[in-house]
């Protein structure tokens, strides 16, 4: 058993117990040390009602056993979508979430110890808090873990919300961004605070542990607490260090009115509204006959070989995730596309529809890690319609490589759409130069290379659609 067992990397810190997988299920073994606690833990009135408020995963007592391992827990299976997979909804929702349930865990004389977004996992569009060994006993009278959340997930959404979108990428990239460096510098002292517009902190000047001076410009504060602390030291005639410029962070009530209050800022991006044109005036989905026949082609699928995950590649808005969702009983429907203000509009359409869609803002031809993110998503049947033409045309990829992601993702079947026309668009028809190699049997011949063919579907005057089946 123990070699079919795999250790969460990210279950590194916490002494309570280690996270592992086995069988395509998630489980926690209990360190000796903490058996008491977890056993106490699980039985406790706040961590009942996070369980009821679909805060934290469901979680019970496993009868698995381990060599050396008295308790093993149990817990549901969430899909593990990184930081910098999430859309600003997801991201705004997740730190009201961590918010909720610290002040939940209060009620009780608990709080929370962690709150960084490795703890966060997302059940649909309701994000849950998944480490249940970073609660503990509330001893002082702050929150000792609220300048991580400030790093976590404040500072990056004020980056955000005031449009600064490669800003918060970069940051968000980077996971162990809210960590010191070494020399000794932590997130505040970076120099980055300068670039935001509403600064949500102060620096108060210090003299003798009395505030003389307000500010939120560090270097005037620094600069101000230097000259006392030199004249301080000439008067004395000797080194002294009587004053000091702190920060001081938004207290967690006006951190939580201004995270409710900021919203997604409106960009142009290429993509944006592009799912638009399929829905009518009152907001019913209009499906074109192209949609209809792969909606077709899937459920054909599905009846023959019964699928357990979809994938939909460069889904934009997700309508073709939301179709599945809604009228298959699949049970994990991922969408991914790499235009945020696209994801923004399937995280709101996700809501709103309540329908359990797993949705990552991802290019999936350049993915951080490729292994990393395929072993995450992997799909019983993987869709990238509409967007070859764009890749080899536009971005100048060769097919195999397009071909070859796609297989990555998948653990069995492709759904992958031909333009014939190149970048010929059905609404404007204008006709457009394609090169001389761009034609079907080109298409055809690496698409065989790589994948079973199952059928070939001509949807539309530009649109023909490759079903194939993973060699093998």
């Amino acid at each position: 058993m123990n070699n079919n067992i795999y250790y969460s990397p990210n279950s590194m810190f916490d002494g309570f117990g280690r996270v592992f997988f086995y069988n395509g299920k998630v489980y926690r073994a209990i360190s000796k040390e903490s058996v008491k606690e977890c056993l106490d833990l699980l039985n406790q009135p706040f961590f009942k009602e996070l369980m009821d408020s679909c805060l934290i995963p469901k979680t019970i007592i496993s009868d698995l056993s381990l060599p050396d391992v008295e308790l093993i827990l149990e817990h549901e299976k969430l899909l593990n979508i990184h930081q910098e997979e999430w859309g600003f909804s997801m991201f705004k929702d997740a730190a009201l979430m961590i918010l909720k349930v610290q002040n939940i865990c209060e009620k009780y004389g608990y709080e929370l110890k962690d709150a960084h977004t490795l703890n966060v996992l997302f059940k649909g569009s309701k994000p849950m808090y998944v480490d249940i060994g970073s609660f503990q006993k509330k001893e002082g009278k702050d929150w000792v873990a609220h300048e991580e959340f400030i790093n976590s997930f404040y500072i990056p959404l004020c980056f955000w919300a005031e449009g600064k979108f490669y800003i918060t990428r970069k940051i968000l990239e980077s996971k162990f961004y809210r960590m010191q460096t070494i020399p000794d510098q932590k997130f505040c002292d970076s120099g980055l605070f300068d670039l935001l517009e509403a600064k949500p902190f102060r620096y108060e000047v210090l003299f003798r542990g009395k505030v003389v001076h307000t500010t939120q410009n560090a270097k005037s504060a620094k600069r101000l607490s230097n000259r006392l602390n030199k004249i301080a030291s000439l008067l004395k005639g000797r080194s002294a260090r009587v004053s000091s410029a702190p920060i001081i962070f938004d207290d967690r009530s006006t951190i939580t009115r201004k995270i409710e209050s900021m919203e997604f800022p409106e960009s142009v991006s290429l993509w944006k509204g592009y799912h638009s044109k399929f829905y009518g005036k009152e907001g019913e989905v209009e499906l074109s006959d192209r949609f209809k026949n792969i909606l077709g082609i899937i459920q054909k699928i599905n009846s023959e070989d019964p699928l357990q995950s979809t994938l939909d590649l460069a889904g934009n808005e997700g309508l073709m995730s939301f179709l599945i969702k809604d009228r298959f009983n699949i049970p994990s429907v991922t969408l991914t596309d790499y235009d945020e203000n696209a994801i923004e509009v399937a995280c709101r359409n996700r809501k709103e529809s309540n329908l359990d869609i797993n949705i990552l803002l991802l290019n999936f031809m350049f993915p951080p890690s490729i292994e990393d993110v395929s072993k995450r998503i992997k799909s019983d049947l993987v869709m990238a319609l509409a967007v070859t033409h764009h890749l080899v045309l536009t971005s100048k990829f060769v097919l195999s490589t397009i071909f070859e992601r796609v297989k990555a993702y998948s653990n069995k079947y492709v759904l992958i759409e031909f333009m014939p026309k190149g970048l010929w668009s059905i609404e404007h028809r204008e006709e457009v130069a394609v090169p001389d190699f761009y034609t079907l049997d080109w298409f055809k011949d690496e698409f065989s290379k790589h994948f079973d063919i199952l059928q070939i579907e001509t949807l539309e005057e530009n649109r023909i659609l490759f079903v194939g089946k993973i060699k093998g």
